[in-house]
């Protein structure tokens, strides 16, 4: 389960799902450790989908996970990402 900070909170879930096409935005974040995470997967807000994994790669010795939120939930730039089990 991946999990985000930001005010309400902000998260990745484990489970897999679709979203209703909508305008969206892309978001590329770093972890040291993915494990477990795969492209399909659901990003949620306050336990709402809001996206999903577009993407899972190795940027150097990191983790990168593409990210695809629909617009109407943006998300703070002060937001943190990170991965819950």
């Amino acid at each position: 389960l991946l999990t985000a900070v930001a005010g309400l909170g902000f998260g990745l879930a484990y489970l897999k799902g679709s979203l209703n096409a909508a305008r969206t935005t892309d978001y590329r974040v770093r972890f040291d450790d993915a494990r477990g995470i795969q492209s399909g997967y659901q990003v949620r807000m306050a336990g709402i989908p809001i996206g999903s994994v577009q993407s899972v790669g190795l940027v150097g010795h990191r983790a990168e996970l593409r990210l695809r939120v629909q617009d109407r939930y943006p998300i703070p730039s002060d937001s943190r990402f990170q991965i819950v089990t």
